[in-house]
């Protein structure tokens, strides 16, 4: 497919919960909100995001948790709270679920020589964060899919066609740092070009989603345009599909704020959120220097 033969506009598919959760978000009174991950974990929604605290002020991270009728709301400043582990940096929170346990995974952000990802549990109660080890990986990481299979964590280091896919070794362990090596393989099938992993997964039954990000450079900038990828497993392999239409919250966020936080982007187009529902899926726009935006994707555009 021809990059520009489809471009899916989700701007202004709104549901009921994706106004409500824009709404609490908003009345944070934080600034400039962007990267949402959300999920819903025994009657609380659980928010991951990142945004401004004051006027002029660094980007920080933060999870917000409030009870579905609203009459319980708690804000959690991640980056204050994993400062006292000695990490300096909180960037791209996003949620998963292990099991009966709702988790988070970030990255450290940009480094000159090397970075780290972190994983963290959230939810009954919020853990001690624990470093990600994988020697094969690259020295700039941003996101891996994790998933869990029985009582193991696994996870998808990356899509492309023969990329590994990893077991954690000491998951249950004391220790602050969880190894990770290599168990099975990404067998990409529609040859959909490079692709970098922006949600976690989404599941419906045995099948998984998430929305991988296609970089396009120009100028010396990066564009980022969404798809949608179907995820399948076969023993410790997965299999993934590329969906046809790009994906795109409005031409706005395309285009991005004139005034940019990252230098590098050329648009602020990036998708941080992804929950199946029976309507369809919840979808969480980054929209970084722009606005922060949600979106019902219908059954029938998912595929």
């Amino acid at each position: 497919m021809g990059m520009m033969n489809a471009l899916h506009r989700l701007e202004g598919r709104r549901s009921a919960t994706t106004n409500k959760l824009a709404k609490v978000l908003q009345a944070t009174g934080l600034s400039n909100i962007f990267n949402p991950s959300f999920e819903c974990w025994k009657s609380f929604w659980y928010i991951a995001f990142r945004a401004i605290a004051s006027e002029g002020g660094a980007i920080r991270s933060y999870v917000l948790i409030y009870e579905e009728t609203g009459q319980q709301t708690r804000l959690i400043d991640l980056t204050e709270r994993y400062a006292l582990d000695g990490i300096s940096s909180v960037a791209d929170p996003k949620l998963f679920r292990f099991n009966d346990e709702l988790w988070l995974t970030f990255n450290t952000g940009w480094h000159p020589i090397r970075n780290d990802i972190y994983i963290a549990r959230l939810a009954p109660e919020l853990g001690a964060p624990s470093k990600c080890i994988y020697f094969g990986r690259q020295a700039i990481e941003k996101n891996w899919a994790f998933y869990a299979r029985g009582n193991s964590l696994y996870a998808i280091y990356a899509l492309h066609n023969g990329s590994s896919v990893l077991q954690a070794e000491n998951f249950f362990s004391s220790t602050r740092e969880v190894e990770f090596t290599p168990v099975g393989k990404v067998l990409e099938r529609s040859n959909g070009g490079s692709y970098s992993i922006g949600t976690q997964l989404a599941w419906n039954g045995d099948k998984a989603f998430l929305i991988a990000h296609r970089k396009i450079h120009c100028l010396g900038r990066r564009l980022y345009l969404g798809r949608l990828v179907k995820v399948g497993f076969e023993d410790n392999d997965v299999h993934t599909e590329i969906g046809g239409d790009y994906l795109l919250h409005s031409f706005k966020a395309l285009l991005g704020s004139r005034t940019k936080h990252n230098k590098n982007l050329l648009s602020c187009t990036y998708f941080s959120g992804l929950r199946m529902t029976a309507d369809g899926m919840q979808v969480g726009y980054g929209i970084n220097d722009v606005d922060f935006a949600l979106a019902l994707m219908g059954r029938k555009e998912i595929w």
